[in-house]
């Protein structure tokens, strides 16, 4: 039998071997799929001399060193053994190529990219080295490239290789490493190869990606180890002129022979290619210099006049643009201080972020806030208010509600779907603390703050938690209160006594959209039990002896408060600052931060306004009803196509497209919580909503004057988000919305029939926006599996049946085209794309193709924003109008003022 009958025979129970996919120095790779899991994956099978000069023992030890690695630029090991004589490995299979294979395509690499794709391998390496993990084979085919990032592979097996093997493997003439990237120490033999080797590699393969060849290449082996030992490699600069002069230095550090003279870190070599590195264990603040990104290289005095210029405009237009903001009447307050932060166009504060956006250290020096990243997502952000630049916080894309350390030297952090992280701001990789077990991340409603008591406290399932760093066990400090319809306790913040913690509670689903639905409560540590304050949200303590708060109006209120007693002592009173996020469904996002120093923090921001659009295929909009302007969305076609069905604040409403006036089908009783879905006959809407309590499950109305909405049965006990008939109207397909992995599943229900619903997708990652193919054969939805939110399609109902991957690039609110010849989503840049399919007894793929920006569109990660029309020529979307532009603000001894308040305030 040839190899791949053996192996195919050996792990029948566990892959399908599908297809050699290539082959290389040491290993035979197999395409395949993993049975259990029904996943893609490559297997690696050492080549046989290879594996017979290792054994299968110290081999296997030494690679599971890999399993442990878990990193979003590193290709995690899967599983690994012995069958029958082969020595085998299993990774997840990249539909991408590798960074050879774009090489040999392409030769060069545009200059930002082949320095993005460095500075991911970077990341990658200081995050293995910080474990003492050194790869030692650093080349452009190890580095794979998916979506358009770096994903390191084969980590470890060269270091498997080498202590398995020891001295036997020079006795058997194989060799370690490729020696156009191999270091002088390990090209000469040297045992004691550490991270300094994997420096030299990269800053081969970087002076590769951008000059065209390796800094040494030679007819042999020999010639090419001869020229590494000797020689200079060919300035970049002389190669290509475009090259950055700081570019250069950084690749010539990483290529110096000896070890002690190239870069310190992995970190460092990242941070000198550029100058704010986006990942990286890099230092976070303490840079007060300004920095411009170099231009293309000009010679002689052009050259100076124009990075003079630069330098110059970047310091007036950064350094001016803060204002001090008068007081009322016009005089500028002595002591207390506002100022309007204007900060740079390219790292303003994100609009699309319906957590807290804004954190600030406690000494009240340093802000951490979400930004807008180059790629168009959201980004964490920290500055010094000494400095003129922010840097980003490596691990934190899609980040929010930061919170310092009691000692303002770390960041912790909530990151989708269930995940608190930290990261030191002196330079380190993020760490996870908490991956399960919270609420709401995904909406944006959760809340984290960190105790001078060093725990992290935050909101979870049900009720209230705390953990702390390095033990990574949540501690439940409250539960919900049934009789009194608590629904969640969000935002916690402990009190500076340790005595209590105030949170706000929920008591819907709605979070925020009706004022009494909201009120700021305090917890007893010692007993459990959250008491009710005020109505308001976000409550934090105040060092004059006060709970700052904000009410439903977005008004920044303030209320004395006993510690020791942890009750309210008088009555609130009303601030000078307004702080307020309106987002789409209507719920209040407060968006402030006080340090325990009395800065206050905070953004202001007015209502985000909507109004449906027709959108070609290129991209051109068309308003499909003038009339229609304000806080919309879910909007459905009806299927004649000639209705929508839409969320106009919280209530369902059917709208004619022929300028009829609209219908109202629901009156406040039921309030809307997720997306709407026509019944096939156009006679029913299915929509989830909450009534007369925090559960959000599904309802069905009928269409016409005074139908109400009535419960559908189901028979499922955790909340309901969404409900999507199938075409033939048998089954009603629908998720859960709890967050802990495994409980946010995709479920289905044939009405009348079932008593309970089938679980069509569970797993331990975010399942969302089920949607049926028009032949009723295939279900569509997104899931986070991969790491970040992907378009997948299975069979249905029998989904374990088949299961494919469709995006590449990112991908949210998968729709089909009722022709059932297309399946649309929007991509990671928000890009709406759409991919021909074939739909019969398996699914066949087309070549996807984005259509055009819907960056103006508004978009949710867990429920559909847009429908199709009948033909698939047009896109019904709700166009953002007027989209506010954040305004954050500073006020510098804040505490100060609320005491001057207090003391004017008559009985």
């Amino acid at each position: 039998m040839d190899l791949r009958q053996r192996l195919t025979a050996a792990l029948a129970d566990r892959y399908r071997i599908d297809r050699e996919a290539g082959a290389g120095g040491m290993a035979t790779v197999f395409k395949a799929l993993d049975l259990r899991h029904e996943r893609e994956v490559a297997i690696k099978v050492l080549h046989e001399d290879l594996g017979a000069t290792l054994g299968p023992g110290r081999f296997i030890t030494e690679i599971k060193t890999t399993a442990r690695l878990q990193h979003p630029h590193i290709l995690p090991l899967l599983d690994s053994g012995e069958v029958q004589g082969l020595l085998f490995y299993v990774m997840p299979f990249v539909t991408g190529e590798t960074l050879r294979d774009r090489l040999t395509r392409d030769t060069q690499l545009p200059i930002n990219e082949a320095l993005r794709i460095a500075r991911e391998v970077a990341d990658a390496l200081g995050y293995a080295h910080g474990l003492g993990i050194v790869h030692r084979d650093i080349k452009p085919e190890n580095i794979l490239l998916q979506g358009g990032h770096a994903l390191l592979a084969d980590f470890g097996i060269a270091l498997a290789v080498q202590h398995a093997g020891g001295t036997r493997m020079t006795q058997t003439g194989l060799s370690l490493g490729t020696p156009q990237y191999m270091s002088p120490e390990q090209a000469m033999g040297e045992k004691g190869v550490d991270f300094h080797s994997d420096l030299y590699a990269l800053g081969a393969v970087t002076y590769e990606m951008l000059a065209g060849e390796p800094p040494f290449t030679g007819a042999s082996v020999q010639a090419i180890v001869a020229k590494l030992l000797t020689e200079r490699p060919v300035p970049l600069t002389t190669v290509r002129d475009t090259i950055p002069l700081h570019v250069e230095q950084a690749v010539n550090t990483a290529l110096a022979k000896l070890p002690a003279d190239r870069h310190r870190s992995a970190v460092e070599f990242a941070r000198m290619l550029g100058e704010v590195a986006t990942s990286g264990a890099h230092p976070l603040v303490g840079q007060s210099g300004v920095r411009v990104a170099a231009p293309a290289p000009r010679r002689g005095r052009d050259a100076m006049r124009l990075m003079g210029t630069v330098a110059a405009a970047v310091v007036v237009a950064v350094a001016g643009t803060v204002a001090v903001l008068q007081s009322r009447d016009g005089a500028a307050d002595r002591n207390v201080k506002r100022l309007r932060l204007e900060l740079p166009e390219n790292m303003t504060i994100s609009a699309s972020q319906a957590g807290r956006t804004v954190g600030i250290s406690p000494d009240g020096e340093t802000i951490a806030y979400v930004g807008i990243a180059p790629d168009g997502s959201n980004q964490l952000y920290v500055r010094k208010w000494n400095a003129l630049n922010a840097t980003a916080v490596p691990g934190s894309t899609n980040g929010w509600e930061a919170t310092f350390s009691p000692k303002g030297d770390s960041i912790a952090f909530l990151i989708p779907p269930h995940r608190v992280k930290v990261v030191p701001l002196a330079g380190g990789v993020p760490i996870v603390v908490a991956d399960s077990g919270l609420y709401g991340l995904t909406d944006g409603i959760n809340g984290l703050d960190w105790g001078v008591d060093g725990f992290l406290y935050v909101t979870a399932q049900a009720g209230t938690a705390r953990v702390r760093p390095g033990e990574n066990v949540l501690q439940r400090i409250s539960t919900l209160d049934a009789t009194r319809g608590d629904f969640a306790h969000l935002y916690p913040r402990l009190l500076p006594n340790g005595k209590g913690a105030l949170v706000t509670i929920a008591f819907d689903a709605l979070f925020g959209s009706r004022p009494d639905s909201l009120v700021v409560a305090v917890v007893d540590l010692a007993t459990g039990k959250a008491t009710p304050l005020l109505r308001g949200i976000r409550a934090q303590y105040a060092s004059s002896g006060h709970i700052v708060y904000i009410r439903s109006d977005g008004v920044l209120m303030a209320a004395p408060f006993d510690q020791g007693r942890l009750a309210v002592t008088g009555p609130a009173m009303e601030l000078r600052d307004t702080v307020m996020t309106n987002i789409p469904s209507g719920g209040l996002i407060a968006d402030f931060s006080l340090s325990a120093s009395g800065t206050l923090f905070y953004t202001k921001l007015g209502p985000v306004m909507y109004r449906a659009h027709w959108v070609d295929r290129a991209g051109t909009p068309t308003v499909m009803r003038a009339d229609l302007l304000g806080r919309h969305g879910g909007i459905t076609l009806s299927p004649d196509g000639s209705r929508v069905a839409m969320a106009i604040d919280d209530d369902l409403w059917m709208v004619p497209l022929d300028q009829s006036p609209p219908l109202r089908l629901t009156t406040g009783a039921v309030a809307m919580s997720g997306r709407a879905a026509w019944a096939p006959d156009g006679k029913t809407v299915y929509f989830a909503g909450i009534q007369g309590g925090a559960f959000s499950t599904l309802f069905q109305v009928l269409i016409g004057e005074g139908s109400q909405p009535k419960a559908v049965p189901m028979g499922e006990k955790r909340q309901v988000f969404g409900g999507t008939p199938s075409p033939d109207g048998t089954w009603i397909v629908f998720r859960t919305d709890n967050q802990a992995p495994g409980a946010g599943d995709i479920l289905g229900i044939r009405i009348g029939v079932d008593t309970v619903p089938r679980v069509l997708v569970a797993s331990k990652f975010e399942d969302l926006s089920p949607a049926v193919s028009p032949d009723g054969k295939w279900l569509a939805y997104s899931s986070n599996e991969s790491g970040r939110h992907e378009i997948f399609v299975v069979s249905f109902p029998e989904t374990s049946a088949a299961k494919f991957q469709i995006s590449q690039d990112g991908g949210i609110e998968p729709r089909w085209a009722r022709s059932g010849r297309e399946l649309f989503y929007r991509n990671a840049r928000d890009k709406l794309v759409a991919v021909p399919v074939t739909l019969g007894p398996t699914l066949i793929k087309g070549t996807s193709k984005e259509l055009f920006d819907a960056s103006m569109y508004y978009a949710q990660t867990y429920t559909p924003q847009y429908d199709v029309s009948a033909d698939g020529t047009r896109f019904l979307m709700m166009r953002i109008v007027g989209r506010p532009r954040p305004e954050p603000v500073v006020v510098f001894n804040f505490v100060d003022e609320l005491k001057a308040l207090v003391k004017n305030v008559k009985p």
